[in-house]
């Protein structure tokens, strides 16, 4: 099992469009087979900070689903908004 962490910071005139265009690749994302959850938060005091917690069955399964149609078409419509680089974390169960 494989937990990726991802932090991000968003442009705060951008936010409720990466929140739409998130939970929609996170529909998308639930439906691979090799995602156990995918999790998506807002900082409860920085309205700009996000969290997504991605589980995975293997460490194949993270890269396969950012070749996925719908995590594409994600990143390319959010990159912009970016305040920062992303910061990913994964973490193995041990």
């Amino acid at each position: 099992m494989y937990i990726k962490n991802v932090v991000l910071y968003i442009e705060k005139e951008h936010v409720a469009a990466f929140i739409a265009a998130t939970k929609e690749n996170q529909a998308h994302s639930q439906q691979e087979p090799g995602i156990v959850s995918f999790e998506f938060f807002q900082h409860e005091d920085d309205e700009t900070r996000f969290l997504l917690h991605e589980k995975y069955r293997t460490r194949e399964a993270t890269a396969d689903h950012m070749q996925t149609e719908h995590y594409q078409k994600w990143i390319t419509q959010v990159r912009p908004w970016f305040l920062q680089p992303v910061d990913r974390t994964l973490y193995k169960s041990v």
